[in-house]
């Protein structure tokens, strides 16, 4: 199950014709169930329940209750983006149940194996319903409950946060902004009739209150906002009017390197789960968990840039390292990293526009010196987030082979980079197992050259596209120009059995 991580919607439709009729056009769009069903809990060795919420004769929210025998109530609820499904979100409830909290993943209507036609208005308002369940069992704590959203699930864990009861914290990752789609959808060009059809639109197909920045001022529990830098420039904006506007407690963690989501699991694995734990953990022992950071002009630089100085407030003794991220006015981030001394931490930062907003984090990777001496210190990635880093500068190239649309004349190049991308940056397994159908691909197309020592790189690369395959391919899961769920390339290394087996021409 391969599917594209592009948040800026094109919706080919003009506002005509009666409401409902535009409605269905804009949830069709915009909501787009998957096919297939991959992983579930009980075959990762989690305790489970499966539940069903019968809403009427057509439609139900179906689910599972992920249980954590430390977890003494916490809960937290995963809404999911518009366009996966439950079966392909255990790297989410994985790391979150490991961090010992209950956690309720679930299908909204027509996703999964939930019954019912999709909508923007059902995928919010049948909410109530779902946190009704949730809240009725006796092993949660209604007082300490958390909504984590990703995408189209973090506008409905916005609005949750906000109309429906106890909220402990909220965790909002590619916040999007419905009011930007439907410009986008109409076209707005800013004219009268622009503003008419827009406003048509959004009044037939959006819930009530949904926008996220009207929300904000009105939204208090604990939130801590996840703004990828490389997301759509729609969707980051969203998240920095949001975060400025946002009336409660509030942390911001740009994310260097970082595309939407699930990229940040690999990005950035090991500190993501633990921003993202910490973060919760505080919320429901309703500790502070704000960084602050101000932003104050230093001096102009003769290259056209300005300085400015970062003030850090964290509320952390003794000695830390810290990662400040700033969102600029021109649509890019910028980002340092000092130490802190009790609580407090300083740094100059040459920035090419105005700060939009600002965040702060202390670092939870163990940190080393830099051998380059440009920094105060670098992280310790993880052997897969330095995987991702390595394979990251191929991937168009990568895409190109698979979509057959990479020059032959190439093929000897890019396995001459994945080699020494890999001699810098050993591949995790799961990379390895990402990775087998460009083995096979590349191994075919090497087998078949006139020099001996390629046609030997050839049969290698086959027996690694073989060698890669994951224990349980259902459980693959990868974020590239395709996020990949489940294992697409078997195909791929069937086919590189095949070749292995027969005599090289």
């Amino acid at each position: 199950m391969r599917r594209r991580l592009l948040r800026a919607c094109t919706l080919p439709f003009f506002v005509l014709g009666a409401c409902s009729s535009v409605t269905d056009d804009v949830s069709r769009q915009i909501l787009q169930p998957p096919p297939g069903w991959l992983v579930e809990p009980a075959s990762l060795g989690l305790d489970a329940d499966p539940f069903t919420i019968e809403l009427h004769s057509d439609a139900s929210l179906t689910g599972f209750f992920v249980k954590s025998a430390e977890a003494h109530g916490r809960t937290v609820v995963l809404f999911h983006d518009e366009r996966t499904n439950v079966s392909v979100l255990h790297p989410y409830y994985t790391f979150l149940h490991d961090r010992g909290f209950h956690v309720v993943v679930y299908d909204p209507r027509g996703f999964g194996r939930s019954k019912g036609i999709p909508t923007l208005q059902a995928w919010v308002y049948d909410v109530p319903a779902l946190l009704d369940h949730v809240r009725a069992r006796p092993d949660v704590d209604p007082q300490r409950i958390a909504y984590f959203g990703i995408g189209w699930g973090a506008v409905t864990a916005l609005w949750a946060a906000r109309t429906q009861g106890p909220c402990a914290g909220v965790v909002l990752e590619g916040l999007t902004s419905p009011r930007a789609i439907v410009r986008e959808a109409t076209k707005d060009d800013g004219s009268m009739l622009g503003a008419l059809s827009t406003g048509m639109l959004e009044f037939s197909s959006m819930p009530d209150d949904v926008e996220p920045a009207d929300g904000a001022p009105r939204t208090k529990p604990p939130a801590l906002f996840l703004a990828g830098e490389l997301e759509s420039e729609r969707d980051r904006q969203a998240q920095i009017t949001t975060f400025t506007a946002y009336g409660g407690d509030k942390r911001l963690w740009v994310l260097p390197g970082t595309r939407s989501s699930p990229h940040g699991l690999f990005s950035q694995d090991g500190e993501y789960q633990e921003q993202v734990g910490t973060f919760l953990r505080d919320a429901f022992s309703g500790v502070r968990t704000s960084a602050t950071v101000e932003m104050a002009k230093a001096a102009a630089s003769s290259d056209g840039q300005t300085w400015y100085e970062a003030t850090v407030v964290a509320a952390a003794a003794g000695r830390h390292p810290i990662e400040v991220g700033v969102a600029l006015a021109n649509g890019t981030a910028a980002f340092a990293r000092t130490w802190s001394e009790d609580g407090r931490a300083r740094v100059r930062m040459k920035l090419a526009a105005a700060p939009a907003a600002a965040g702060a984090i202390l670092v939870a990777r163990k940190v080393v010196d830099d051998p380059d001496g440009i920094e105060p210190f670098v992280p310790v990635p993880t052997d897969l987030a330095r995987s991702t880093a390595a394979i990251e500068p191929l991937r168009l190239r990568i895409e190109a082979l698979r979509n057959g649309a990479l020059p032959a004349g190439e093929m000897a190049k890019l396995a001459d980079d994945l080699k020494a991308a890999e001699a810098k940056a050993p591949f995790d397994p799961q990379a390895s197992a990402e990775l087998a159908d460009v083995f096979a691909l590349l191994g075919k197309a090497l087998r078949q050259r006139p020099e001996e020592a390629r046609r030997r790189e050839g049969d290698a690369l086959l027996q690694r596209a073989v060698a890669s395959v994951p224990v349980n391919p259902a459980r693959h899961v990868w974020p590239g120009a395709s996020t990949t769920y489940g294992f697409p390339q078997h195909d791929a290394v069937e086919a590189a059995r095949r070749q292995l087996a027969a005599p090289a021409k």
